[in-house]
């Protein structure tokens, strides 16, 4: 027999209204949607005791039903449509029973708490606080909490309240002036050893000791690195060897040993499926990252023509690749890009040094289906830009703030069938040249249009730069000659770079000229 507390009062005559559950919420207002069960669950028990005869030793005036008869499931199930504040500030409040089902696992798969400086309206499955007191609260009311976000820095007690409780937890993301003492760290690695994602201060990994306690969350798949204020070097040794299920790292503009990215990253060659960084690395050969599906290298200002190759060669799985704003890039650069058989979405932006071996090269990747090419010359791509035509399974081509001028619009019916959205935003060029092209390719749509060009815009400039880069940049072969000669020539110069510091080398971080030993496979 269940105590009182149990079933949250004495047992009800069908019909009448549950004052006990009412009074159990007492000053916190009843949500809509608890009344409305409730309501449910009164009309259905009396629709099923009507059906009982007056004769029966359990007639209407004799059988007693509540709410809370309804079994586990069925709460659970009701519960499942309250927000993340009504779960512990209303139902939990209730009886002991309904506080007990609604901390369930279920119910907490998709809910999220922040704790941040300001306050903010709640959503129904996220919930925050701007004290330690509310966050270490709502932790020991919320034991299957997954997800936690701290928008500031919080105390340690606040950290021995979230392993101790929240054990099941998967997401967590530290502000970037976090500081935490090893003893607290190690605590909250071993006691949510799930946690599969996680956002931490690279503040707190310059430490090998630090890194290491980071190192066994054998489920960790995806770690993101904040820079802190004061430039840090975290350790990476430890996370190479360590981790076994990481796939995604996004370095951000952290400065790191160079030695230590290239011993991470052989390390994790079999594992990493996405790399986000800012700049690039000295060293040797490391070989390939063969399963790696995603690179974003974009405000690579530095980044050469090499850096391109190494990755075309050493990346084969690729299927994302950006390097936006990378101006140093030339055609040569993706001389070898027909490596990457599996490449779906590239990202050209601003790289102003293009020109038209471009086209032809992409020509040669037959899962590419988007394609950025933002703040770019066209003309300057001429005789190669016709080979755009040749993109028959791209679906979305991004020109937004582009000189359009002798991009073929008028052969895209027939050529691009796939093609879907064609962003031109900004574009400057000959403003009929896409009139007709929706009536065409009824499939077709089009984002923003193209503006008549500046007058004092020089076309004849641009001849001029395709006459001076025409016997370079024709076709496929050209591009390799430049890769060529720019190998040839660079010799000297690697020599004397190597001859700096090793201070210099580990606190680069826009020199990219030699990061293309890290993709670059053994041949």
């Amino acid at each position: 027999m269940a105590s009182e507390d149990e079933h949250g009062g004495a047992f009800l005559v069908a019909g009448e209204d549950v004052p006990v559950c009412q009074s159990c919420v007492s000053s916190v207002a009843t949500p809509s949607s608890i009344t409305s069960v409730l309501e449910d669950a009164d009309s259905m028990y009396s629709q099923s005791v009507s059906d009982v005869p007056e004769s029966t030793p359990c007639a209407a005036d004799t059988l007693r039903v509540s709410v809370s008869d309804l079994p586990d499931e069925i709460l659970i199930k009701i519960f499942s449509h309250m927000s993340f504040s009504e779960l512990i500030d209303v139902v939990q409040k209730v009886c002991s029973r309904w506080r007990r089902l609604s901390q369930d696992f279920e119910l907490w798969h998709d809910k999220e708490y922040h704790v941040r400086y300001w306050t903010c309206f709640d959503m129904d499955t996220s919930k925050g606080g701007t004290t330690d007191e509310e966050a270490i609260k709502t932790f020991c009311d919320a034991p299957n909490l997954r997800t936690v976000f701290m928008w500031r820095s919080a105390r340690s007690r606040v950290f021995r309240a979230l392993y101790s409780k929240c054990q099941r937890l998967s997401e967590l993301q530290l502000h970037v002036s976090q500081k935490l003492s090893y003893s607290v760290l190690k605590n909250l690695v071993e006691k949510c050893a799930r946690i599969r994602t996680l956002r931490i201060s690279d503040e707190l990994l310059k430490s090998e000791k630090f890194s290491e306690a980071v190192s066994h969350l054998q489920h960790l798949q995806v770690l993101c690195l904040d820079v802190h204020f004061t430039e840090s070097t975290p350790a990476l040794r430890p996370l190479g060897d360590g981790c076994p299920q990481l796939a995604e790292i996004d370095f951000g503009y952290t400065s790191v040993d160079m030695d230590d990215l290239r011993y991470f990253l052989n390390a994790k060659r079999n594992t990493l499926k996405s790399i986000h960084i800012k700049w690039a690395m000295d060293g040797k050969r490391a070989g390939g990252l063969t399963k790696l599906r995603l690179l974003d290298l974009r405000g690579g200002y530095g980044l050469d023509d090499d850096t391109v190759i190494a990755v075309s060669r050493g990346c084969p799985a690729l299927q994302e690749l950006n390097v936006r704003e990378a101006e140093l890039l030339s055609d040569a650069a993706f001389s070898q890009i027909y490596h990457l058989e599996h490449l779906e979405i590239l990202d050209v932006s601003w790289c102003k040094g293009l020109a038209g071996a471009l086209f032809p090269c992409l020509a040669r990747l037959p899962q590419l289906h988007t394609l950025f090419a933002e703040e770019l010359e066209f003309p300057v791509m001429q005789p190669g830009l016709s080979s755009i035509l040749a993109l028959s399974s791209v679906r979305c081509l991004t020109f937004n703030y582009s000189v359009v001028t002798g991009v073929p619009f008028h052969k895209f019916p027939g050529k691009l069938v796939s093609l879907r959205e064609l962003k031109i935003r900004g574009c400057r060029g000959d403003p009929k040249a896409t009139d007709g092209l929706s009536e065409q390719m009824p499939d077709l749509k089009i984002y923003g249009s193209i503006e008549a060009e500046d007058p004092g815009f020089n076309t004849d400039d641009h001849q001029n730069d395709v006459d001076l880069e025409g016997e370079e940049n024709v076709g496929l072969g050209g591009a390799d000659e430049i890769r060529d000669d720019r190998s040839d020539n660079g010799k000297d110069s690697d020599v004397d770079s190597s001859s700096s510091s090793d201070n210099e080398i580990d606190s680069i971080i826009w020199d990219e000229r030699t990061i293309p030993s890290l993709f670059l496979q053994d041949v």
